[in-house]
């Protein structure tokens, strides 16, 4: 009997939360959480259109997420926020393993004060109905925010930084 009400109350809380963004987070009304959104929206729509993967659709990251995100639009149709549902489950799916481990090895108090911890951190919200595979580092005017990391913000990271840029970017020759 302990064990099925310790599972009621590792789901109860994730599927309040996902319900309550269901219906109180504003997702549904708006068009672009970030530019990164759209680009994993239309690596869907390319998959989905037949073009392939890495071949025809560049993409810097696994497949995982955008073959399940093409799998969730062909099932459900080309919406964003069928998208940003999908996400959100998966959001709603680290929260219940969230709290099925705090609860397991430290107990019912400790896994309610570590999902609530989760929740409340600075863009879980928006990030848990963002169709993108991690968080952005853009901000929102499109440039690179500014790292309070003192060891990134040296002249040798940015020397770094500098030389990385001009061997991914290609240049004007490689692209003609």
């Amino acid at each position: 009997m302990k064990n099925k009400s310790q599972i009621f109350v590792s789901l109860l809380l994730p599927l309040a939360f996902t319900v309550g963004m269901l219906l109180c987070f504003p997702f549904r009304y708006r068009f672009e959480f970030d530019f990164d959104e759209g680009i994993n929206l239309i690596k869907a729509m390319m998959t989905l259109n037949g073009f392939e993967l890495y071949s025809e659709v560049w993409s810097d990251q696994p497949p995982v997420f955008n073959a399940i995100l093409t799998l969730w639009f062909r099932l459900l149709g080309m919406k964003v926020n069928a998208g940003r549902i999908l996400v959100l489950g998966f959001s709603t799916l680290l929260l219940i393993s969230a709290m099925r481990y705090l609860q397991k090895f430290w107990g019912i108090p400790h896994a309610i004060f570590g999902m609530i911890a989760i929740v409340t951190l600075p863009f879980y919200t928006t990030l848990s109905v963002s169709v993108m595979i991690g968080p952005s580092f853009q901000s929102e005017n499109g440039r690179p925010k500014a790292s309070t990391h003192p060891d990134r913000n040296s002249s040798r990271a940015r020397l770094i930084r500098i030389f990385a840029a001009d061997r991914l970017i290609p240049s004007r020759s490689a692209i003609s």
